[in-house]
């Protein structure tokens, strides 16, 4: 028999005229879920991620008027980003990284850096006299530390002027120089022609002490300095016979 038009689409046909808006009006609605789930309003990230959605969007009708939207929104793909990006909760502030981060390049270290911070056992320093075993150094290290032969050191010169006492002896021992605490120089000269002794805080001594011969002289300065009394005595303990001392 054929049909009566009632007017009415059949009721397994798809309401396909009407699906128009309701489309536009979901895809209007994930536009707005996007925005609101970036919370950006850079236009260049939103269109972006706009972009992402599938076109049409995923949309199963049950019935005309029932729709269901996947939740969440399915999203794939690349999102290509350009000038800065500002992270939400930073505040302008920097962000705490854990975990490892790579560095490459330069990296400038404000303050000074100690050993222990730089390594968790001390730097073994090798010294070239050492016989090959390496010296673990802490603290000051000694001139003798450093070298099997102590370095030499030259000591800044003691400027000032000469005292000069010319003298002769007597039989007997004689005082030639008195005490003197603050003495850094002293010279014994013998310019005769017999020979001198001298003491140093006793009485002179024939063939003791330290022996001048006619011409020679002896000084002390530098590491060794005598500040007592010095004597004198020829050897043959006869008067007149000259000395010289210088002091300082």
């Amino acid at each position: 028999m054929p049909q009566q038009d009632t007017g009415m689409p059949p009721a397994d046909a798809a309401p396909a005229a009407n699906l128009a808006p309701v489309e536009s009006g979901i895809q209007a609605l994930a536009t707005a879920i996007v925005t609101a789930l970036i919370g950006n309003e850079d236009e260049s990230v939103h269109d972006a991620l706009v972009r992402l959605l599938p076109s049409p969007l995923p949309v199963t009708v049950n019935n005309p008027s029932s729709l269901t939207i996947p939740n969440p929104l399915p999203i794939s793909g690349t999102v290509a980003l350009s000038g800065p990006v500002e992270i939400a909760n930073d505040a302008g502030s920097a962000i705490p990284v854990s975990g490892t981060v790579g560095i490459s390049g330069d990296v400038a270290v404000t303050g000074p850096l100690t050993n222990t911070q730089l390594r968790a056992t001390p730097l073994a320093v090798e010294i070239a006299n050492d016989t090959g075993a390496a010296i673990n150094v802490s603290g000051p290290v000694t001139n003798t530390e450093l070298r099997a032969v102590p370095l030499p050191v030259a000591s800044t010169p003691t400027r000032g002027s000469l005292t000069q006492t010319t003298g002769t002896t007597t039989a007997a021992s004689k005082q030639a120089a008195s005490v003197n605490a603050s003495r850094v120089y002293l010279q014994l000269h013998n310019p005769g022609t017999v020979d001198l002794y001298f003491g140093f805080g006793t009485a002179a001594v024939v063939g003791a002490g330290v022996l001048l011969r006619p011409g020679g002289f002896e000084t002390f300065e530098n590491s060794f300095v005598h500040t007592g009394t010095v004597t004198v005595i020829a050897s043959d303990a006869t008067a007149g016979r000259a000395y010289t001392i210088l002091e300082a």
